[in-house]
């Protein structure tokens, strides 16, 4: 009987760490478009997201920088973008992550706009690093994995 005790205690305790360990935050993957589409979702939770970075503004200047989903839509101010709020480390390592493809990973908040929109920012990075330099995309890299076709 003592051990069928010591069985089930143990187990409870087992479980119990279990899920403070499922409500420890996460960083949720999520599309570009998905958050842009509805920051709402999204609001107040840790995400890792990919899109071309654009720092613009001097290195003395308030700049601002965003995250679009792609090139094209960045450099051509389309206005489906992400406002970043850029920590330390981004502005510091600015020659190596401005106008590349990066992964990102922070909080989301959301904005509401005069109109009535709402737009996310993410803010409180944890993490920016290079994903793919638009000039040599991965793809075409020797290294890249190649897509296969089977016939």
């Amino acid at each position: 009987m003592r051990y069928l005790v010591a069985i089930t205690v143990a187990c409870s305790l087992l479980a119990g760490d279990i899920g403070a360990a499922q409500d420890s935050p996460r960083t949720a993957p999520v599309g570009i478009v998905g958050l842009l589409a509805s920051p709402q979702k999204y609001e107040g939770k840790q995400v890792t997201v990919r899109g071309f970075l654009l720092m613009l503004g001097g290195h003395h200047d308030i700049g601002v920088t965003l995250l679009c989903p792609s090139k094209e839509d960045g450099e051509n101010e389309l206005g489906d973008d992400v406002l970043v709020v850029a920590n330390q480390q981004m502005l510091r390592d600015r020659e190596k992550l401005d106008r590349m493809y990066v992964s990102l990973t922070g909080s989301v908040a959301v904005i509401r706009g005069a109109d009535g929109s709402y737009a996310p920012e993410i803010k409180d990075i944890k993490d920016c690093s290079v994903w793919s330099d638009p000039s040599r995309p991965r793809l075409l890299q020797p290294s890249a994995p190649k897509a296969s076709v089977q016939r």
